[in-house]
């Protein structure tokens, strides 16, 4: 079932809660999030991004660049993001950034498990990009979603550090 425009909305809010108050989100100076759709029912970041900008956290975010890769650039502010061939709004008009500089990494997920292995959309676009990566990961996602049975994984999917919904931080 579905959940209402509302509730996921409050849902969101409730993720974005333990966000702020996380230690390593507080300490981060660079964080990369996802730009969430709408039609994807994902949890919403752009009051985290606003929020992130506002407190003076240099937020970057991803742009597909084909051969299920993403390029990644700063977002100084959410004016800058218009929607892509897919209706997905990514950057437009901003700086690319050295994913070298991320210290921490907010991911999509459709489904994970106990041990934070993560299903996404199905085009491997992150287990790419976190390949390679030193910044913590974490994925935001709704209770409803998280399963006790382990989810397949193979060698090249990267387990999430950290798993973030309405009921708090899961550690890995």
């Amino acid at each position: 079932m579905q959940l209402t425009v509302d509730e996921l909305s409050e849902k969101s809010m409730q993720i974005a809660r333990h966000l702020y108050n996380w230690e390593v989100y507080q300490k981060a100076e660079t964080i990369h999030t996802y730009v969430s759709s709408q039609s994807k029912h994902e949890i919403d970041t752009f009051h985290i991004i606003e929020s992130a900008i506002a407190s003076g956290k240099r937020v970057a975010v991803p742009k597909m660049a084909g051969q299920s890769k993403l390029k990644h650039y700063r977002l100084p502010s959410t004016d800058y993001l218009k929607p892509n061939k897919w209706g997905i709004p990514e950057p437009d008009g901003t700086p690319e950034l050295d994913v070298s500089q991320l210290d921490l990494i907010l991911v999509p997920m459709a489904v994970t498990d106990k041990n934070l292995n993560r299903i996404g959309y199905g085009k491997g676009y992150y287990d790419r990009f976190l390949e390679g990566s030193e910044a913590i990961k974490a994925g935001l996602i709704l209770d409803r979603l998280i399963h006790c049975e382990i989810l397949p994984a193979d060698k090249h999917d990267i387990p999430m550090d950290f798993v973030i919904s309405e009921s708090g931080i899961i550690v890995r």
